[in-house]
């Protein structure tokens, strides 16, 4: 049986795995190719925890220092 950590890990891992290879969902030479303040990594897990507030909302609650 697949418990809830089990389940964890296997997002994170997939996470991981797509991290790695972000240049075959992007365009090469023009995404992420600059040092940013949330790397792709943080974006997707960030996107995933959404709870339908505004994107703004979304975005300051848990990366306050990000107007920095």
């Amino acid at each position: 049986m697949i418990n809830h950590t089990n389940n964890l890990n296997v997002l994170n891992q997939i996470i991981n795995e797509t991290t790695n290879r972000i240049h075959n969902f992007t365009n090469l030479g023009h995404d992420f190719t600059r040092n940013r303040k949330l790397p792709a990594k943080t974006i997707i897990k960030t996107i995933l925890n959404m709870w339908n507030n505004s994107l703004n909302a979304e975005l300051f609650d848990p990366f306050p220092d990000l107007n920095d």
